[in-house]
């Protein structure tokens, strides 16, 4: 995969490869959500650290995803990209048999 064609991932489909590189490399504190309450509760964010990030400009109610940052608050964007390190996902899905499995998984999503 090329950094143009992970560019061009819709966010759905970014978003679920972020989570499975998150997973198989066990950081599971920096996995991606959809910005709600379900995911407040998944991290266990505090009032206080929400409302720092806030006022620090990292965390915004009406932001679409969200997901942690070092200390443990919420950090948010509407694009899924700017919260992501997109030269590992991009090293993970071109290592071994991880390009093939995503092509595969992606020929299916886009037959049904």
């Amino acid at each position: 995969m090329t950094q143009e064609e992970l560019d061009n991932l819709g966010h759905d489909k970014i978003v679920s490869l972020w989570n499975a590189y998150c997973e198989e490399i066990k950081v599971f504190e920096v996995m991606l959500y959809t910005n709600n309450s379900e995911a407040f509760n998944t991290f266990g964010f505090t009032i206080n650290g929400t409302l720092i990030n806030n006022t620090n400009e990292l965390y915004d109610w009406n932001d679409d995803y969200v997901t942690a940052d070092a200390k443990g608050n919420p950090w948010s964007a509407n694009d899924p990209r700017a919260i992501m390190d997109l030269s590992a996902l991009l090293e993970w899905v071109n290592k071994g048999d991880n390009e093939k499995a995503f092509s595969k998984k992606m020929n299916q999503v886009s037959s049904t």
